[in-house]
């Protein structure tokens, strides 16, 4: 359900390291590494989160979020 998740790039391969922020600088989407069960939350997830806050910050979050409200009204 993560990888279709527009903005995510979700990292699978638990042969590399998770993302880091200087790994992901320059890239606008949210990524993600690590996702494990978190068995103390019912149906909980354990996520690894690497973003550029520089590129990924609240104005283009917030416009992507009225973006998709925007969209789901239609």
């Amino acid at each position: 359900m993560l990888r279709d998740a527009p903005g995510l790039f979700v990292h699978g391969d638990a042969s590399e390291p998770p993302p880091t922020l200087a790994g992901v600088a320059g890239s606008e989407a949210t990524h993600v590494g690590r996702v494990r069960e978190d068995p103390s939350l019912e149906h909980g997830l354990a996520l690894w989160i690497a973003l550029d806050s520089v590129r990924k910050g609240a104005a283009l979050n917030a416009v992507e979020i009225a973006e998709i409200l925007i969209n789901d009204a239609d």
